[in-house]
Order: structure tokens, then sequence, then C-alpha cells
């Protein structure tokens, strides 16, 4: 037997002692593992083999894990505890990477296996710590641990730390940090492709792992991206608008550009900071270029963007008030021009009309007198129409006003002479201001007939 041997058993009986010691208390328990974690290490060094050297280092990892173990239930601080930890990956990984050739796949698979709950360990402690002080452990765990399948998994999970506190970054709207994270993302998610491609380990699992989280890393720094092309554009039209005398077009033209950028960078991969951007567009051309056309066409799309977006909402965000006040008023514009354009028209008619408007005012003594005189010189021309015979427009002189045969009667000829019944194709937009116009006074006496009631 090895002098190293000789010595690791001496460790392994105090190891045995503080493991089935159950009333030794925690100081005593501490004392027979730092006794056996002292023979370990003097056995390591009076190592002559690979397999006394992986033995005793397999030796250090477990009794220098036990400490750690102890120093937590007596509420030890966080750096010894630390310490020891460290002290047991650092054993683990040597007894791996140097029994390769002396040792069983069992016996390497067990020392694998508590590496990993090892450094579990020491990552699950820092989950109530701030996010830098919890990628600042992981990144001494990666710089610790030396084989490779385990160091594939810390690259992985310290990928996963940078991304998620670049993702949070950004929902709180602070690009330039999330940027900076996803970059960093990119190193250990190379690393993993690198182990994957050099170790004979199956890394496949962990390899897919760190494709998606790239995919993610993507999509996020384009998100990122588009952010702070726009708020570039932003501060370029701030200062391109504060010469209200002189403005600098040249500079327009550039906040064009980086909104546009801004559109490119987040389109079909954050639909709303493409919408945001492209409300931003809108808005240069509404109230700078005063380009009404442009700006309706990159408002509209961003309505479509919020559409697509259901059942998201976005009615209290400024960019989305803004953009449905613009649309809102050019339908409101239109709807005006429309209006003044249909005036100017039916002036011309009734000009023309004048000597027809005024002989139905001067019949206009009564609802029954200027419908009579209307259905005999202007009859309607509606197909369904017919007139009534004299005998029966005489009976209307002794209708009541407010009856139902009087309503009846002033709705019929509402019907009738209604602009909306009449084809402007075929009669002519004459007849149609005429009926308008007559319309407007069969509808005043049926009002009347409201108020009577």
């Amino acid at each position: 037997m090895s002098l190293s041997s000789i010595i690791r058993n001496q460790g392994n009986e105090y190891f045995r002692q503080a493991c089935q010691g159950k009333n030794l208390g925690l100081q005593k328990t501490r004392e027979l593992y730092d006794q056996a974690l002292a023979r370990y290490y003097q056995a390591k060094e009076k190592a002559e083999n690979l397999e006394d050297e992986s033995s005793a280092a397999k030796n250090i990892g477990k009794a220098a894990w036990r400490i750690s173990g102890v120093l937590a239930q007596k509420m030890e601080g966080f750096q010894i505890i630390l310490h020891y930890q460290h002290e047991a990956i650092k054993g683990l990984c040597v007894a791996y990477n140097r029994s390769e050739d002396c040792k069983s796949v069992q016996w390497r698979s067990e020392v694998l296996g508590t590496l990993s709950l090892c450094l579990q360990e020491v990552i699950d402690s820092c989950d109530t710590f701030p996010t830098d002080i919890k990628i600042y452990q992981v990144e001494r765990l990666v710089s610790l641990t030396t084989v490779d399948r385990a160091t594939a998994d810390l690259q992985l999970k310290l990928g996963t730390l940078y991304f998620h506190d670049g993702a949070t970054k950004l929902q709180d709207g602070d690009y330039k940090t999330c940027l900076s994270r996803m970059r960093d993302c990119y190193r250990p998610i190379e690393e993993v492709k690198r182990l994957a491609r050099i170790t004979e380990d199956e890394l496949d699992d962990l390899l897919s792992e760190s494709e998606s989280l790239e995919q993610d890393v993507f999509y996020h720094s384009c998100s990122a991206s588009s952010m702070q092309a726009r708020h570039h554009g932003d501060h370029l039209l701030t200062v391109a608008l504060q010469d209200v005398e002189e403005l600098d077009m040249t500079l327009v033209f550039e906040v064009i550009d980086w909104y546009k950028q801004a559109v490119v960078l987040a389109r079909e991969i954050e639909l709303e900071q493409e919408a945001i951007a492209e409300s931003r567009l809108g808005v240069v051309y509404d109230k700078v270029l005063k380009l009404t056309h442009r700006a309706k066409t990159y408002f509209n799309h961003t309505l479509q963007l919020v559409e697509s977006m259901k059942p998201r909402v976005f009615t209290s965000h400024d960019w989305y008030k803004e953009c449905v006040s613009t649309l809102q008023r050019y339908q409101e514009e239109v709807r005006q021009r429309d209006e003044e354009e249909k005036r100017k028209v039916r002036a011309k008619y009734l000009e023309e009309l004048s000597e027809e408007l005024a002989d139905i005012k001067k019949n206009n003594t009564s609802a029954i007198a200027l419908i009579k005189h209307v259905y005999t010189t202007y009859p309607p021309k509606a197909s369904s129409w017919e007139k009534p015979s004299d005998d029966d427009m005489a009976k209307w002189d002794s209708m009541e006003s407010g009856t139902k045969e009087f309503k009846k009667l002033l709705l019929k000829a509402l019907a009738v002479f209604h602009p909306d019944k009449v084809d402007e194709k075929e009669h002519g937009m004459k007849w149609k201001v005429l009926s308008e116009e007559i319309t407007k006074m069969i509808t005043n006496y049926y009002e009347n007939t409201k108020f009577a009631c």
C-alpha cells in the first residue's frame, strides 16, 4: 500500500466518525471533517500515481463540501462557506480530470454527479442576492471548474443569467444595459458550442438549449437596438425643431432614417417597438413635412400592428393616443372638405331652383297644403309612387294634426322625397337638391307632431 493510501485511510477514519456521530455536535463534527481534509491534502501531496492523486482529490472535494454544510448549519458567514465550496469544486475537478485512465466509468460518473450537486448548491445559495452578485459568483465558478461537461453547464447558466438581466432591463426601458448584457451572452454561448465540439461527452441537450438562448438573445438585441435607434431619432428631432425660423431639413431626414432603422430592426420580432417607430414616422411626416398622405400610411400601419397584438391594449400610451387622434383629425378634415364641396354644389342648384323654391314656400301654409302642392306640381320620381286621387287628397283636409293617419301621411311623403332615395344619375343633382328642400319642410311638420303629443 502506498504512503498516499495510508494517509488517505487515516482521513477516511475521521470522515466516517464525523458522518456516523449523530450526537457529536456541530463543532466536533467540524473538527473531524477538518482532520479528514488535512489528511486528504497530505495524501494528494504524497501521491505517486494518478490513481492515488485522483482518489485523494475526490476525498478533498467530499470533505470540503461536508464542512461547508456544517458551517451553513452553524450560520457562519457566506464567504467562509463559499471558500470550502470552492475547495470542494477544485478537488472534484482534479479527481475527474486525473482519473480518465485509472478509474472506472462508474467512479468518474459519481464524481461528476457530486460536482454537479456542489455547483448547483453554490448557485442556489445566491438566489436571494442581486443579479450582479449572482452573475459574479457564477463567473467565479466558471473560472474554477475544469471539467468540460460541468463547464458547459455553467456557461449556459451564465449566459441565461446575462440574458434574463438584459431582458429585465429592456422591460424597464434601459436598452443600453440590455444591449451590453446581450453582448455578454455570446461568449458563454460560443463556449458551449466549442465544448460540444471538442468533448466526447454527450452535450446535445446543452447545445440545443444554447441555440434557443442564442435565438432569444438575437430577438432582444434587435428590440433593444430598435429602441436605441428610435431614441436617437427622438433626440435629433428635438434638436432639429429648436430653430423654428429655419428648419434643418438634413437633420429631419436623418431623423427619418433612424426611425426607419428602428422599424426594420423590430420588424416581425418586437411588434410594439415596430408600432412605436412607425407612429414616430407618422408624426414627422404630419407635423414637420406636412405630407398627410405619407403620415396617414404610417399611422394606419401602426394601428394594424396594434390590432395584431390583441388582446394587449395600448390606449394609455401616448404614441397610440397621438396616432388615433391624428387619424381622427384627418377624417374630420376630409368630412369638412366633402361638406364644403357639397355646399358649393348645392348653392349652385339652389340658385337655379330659386323660382321653384319660392313657389313651394308660397304654398307651404300647412302640412296638407304643402304635400298636395308638391304631389301635384313636383311629383316624386320614385317608381313605387302613385299619385293619390283627388277624392283621397280632399279627405286629407279633415285630418287632425298629431293623429296616426296624419303622421302616416307625412312619413309616406318623406319616404318618396327623401334625397337618399333619389337616383342622381337618372334624375340629376338638381332634382335631388329640390327633393332635399322639400324633405326639410315636411320633416319640420313631422317634428312638430312629436311636441304636440
